[in-house]
């Protein structure tokens, strides 16, 4: 199956501040492999985690941001990359382990209500 996203679109793949297990049971939601996620480290500040649906698990690679000759530089495995969309690009086409990766993981809808009501229009010209 082709790969159906943009690594530059940064807001369909990074998902921030996020557990393991709130990925992991996000991403196990996902019928097929090669569905993903980028999320904060927990444990070291400033690195990053991809997370990947694969065959019957999630895998949790860690995306090591390291400074070299004053460059930013991420580090999955072997492999060094000059920015977090060139490192999704190379898996769009290359295999983590089981796949390489698909799309995005969908963002949960979030329901939220209002604290007070609010007038469905708005033309501009109404003063206050």
């Amino acid at each position: 199956m082709a790969a159906l996203f943009d690594p530059y679109d940064r807001s369909s793949w990074y998902f921030g501040q996020m557990s393991r297990q709130d990925a992991t049971d996000l991403l196990m939601g996902e019928k097929e492999g090669g569905v993903f996620l980028v999320r904060d480290s927990n444990t070291i500040h400033g690195d990053y985690v991809l997370c990947v649906r694969e065959d019957s698990k999630v895998s949790h690679y860690i995306i090591n941001k390291i400074q070299q000759n004053e460059q930013t530089r991420y580090r999955i495995g072997d492999q060094n990359f000059s920015d977090l969309p060139g490192l999704l690009a190379f898996y769009k086409l290359h295999y983590l382990d089981t796949t390489p990766l698909i799309r995005p993981a969908p963002r949960r809808i979030e329901k939220v209500i209002a604290r007070f009501d609010f007038d469905g229009s708005y033309d501009g010209n109404q003063q206050t």
